[in-house]
């Protein structure tokens, strides 16, 4: 099944402020993926289309994905990592489509069957560390960085600076 990625990038005022200094790092990203999504996508089962959402995060957030077909970015991260990051992302969509991952809300989530309590990372070391030692996040890191040893192998190096 082919899978379309839908590239989204409000440039708007709103509570974040203008998005227009960020115009060309959305663009430089855009223009990559559009170039790259065929690689990219070769390692993920996905749900037919996936809208991506390019704008700054509060809270130094670096992404989201509800599972429901839509992920978010901050674009104000350099170009190799808004890459390992979507396909981090692209990792939870799989789980989702998949079924492995369910139910997620603010305090339980099912994975693979089991009924687990949520950790946030939050201002103490402990709570990052255990939302960091979830199953579903494990699994998201060593599937993005795995990915990402492809794409530079096969789409050589990616800069990581912001233009």
């Amino acid at each position: 099944m082919k899978t379309i990625l839908n590239i989204t990038h409000p440039i708007t005022l709103s509570h974040h402020g203008s998005y227009k200094y960020l115009n060309k790092q959305m663009l430089r990203f855009t223009t990559w993926l559009e170039e790259n999504k065929e690689e990219v996508l070769k390692h993920f089962t996905l749900r037919p289309e996936i809208e991506i959402r390019l704008r700054p995060l509060p809270r130094r957030r670096k992404s989201g994905s509800g599972g429901r077909g839509k992920v978010e970015l901050d674009v104000s991260q350099g170009l190799r990592s808004m890459v390992e990051t979507l396909c981090h992302e692209l990792t939870h969509e799989e789980q989702y489509f998949e079924g492995r991952l369910v139910n997620f809300n603010r305090k339980t989530a099912e994975w693979s069957g089991q009924l687990m309590k949520v950790y946030w990372p939050g201002s103490c070391k402990r709570a990052h560390e255990r939302y960091e030692a979830l199953p579903w996040e494990v699994e998201a890191r060593e599937r993005a960085a795995a990915a990402m040893v492809v794409l530079e192998k096969v789409l050589g190096k990616i800069p990581n600076d912001v233009v």
